[in-house]
């Protein structure tokens, strides 16, 4: 893949992200939807499919928040057609973006380790071990 077509191939995924973020926000009434993000959107070399990675507050409803996303494929590419001047309107695909809880997550454990490390060091900054 020549660097013309990888430019062209990144800015199509962002005009994607940015139109169907809007799509959602303004247009889609279904309330799963409401605190939806776009995250990424992949394109196949060909551009005709797109990955679209998406996140939600709660994490456990990602599965509910996806097959309304399957059901609303048809609308959100129709919106997509009429809000982009592109020759094809690639067909969407959405997965839930696990990245930003698994950070979350690891962010606590360091949090966690860190009150544990600071309840074993003393104000000297000396290990602080009680011999039995």
């Amino acid at each position: 893949m020549s660097s013309t077509s990888t430019i062209r191939s990144k800015r199509i995924a962002d005009l994607i992200k940015r139109e169907l973020a809007g799509v959602v926000r303004q247009e889609v009434v279904d309330p799963r939807l409401q605190n939806l993000s776009i995250t990424v959107v992949d394109l196949s070399p060909d551009l005709k499919n797109a990955m679209v990675y998406f996140t939600i507050p709660d994490a456990e409803q990602s599965h509910e928040v996806s097959g309304a996303l399957k059901k609303a494929v048809g609308f959100l590419r129709k919106s997509l057609a009429s809000r982009c001047d592109l020759r094809y309107v690639p067909k969407l695909a959405f997965k839930f973006d696990q990245n930003i809880h698994q950070a979350e997550n690891l962010l606590a454990l360091i949090s966690e380790a860190n009150k544990i490390d600071s309840g074993l060091l003393g104000v000297t900054g000396t290990l602080n071990i009680d011999d039995e």
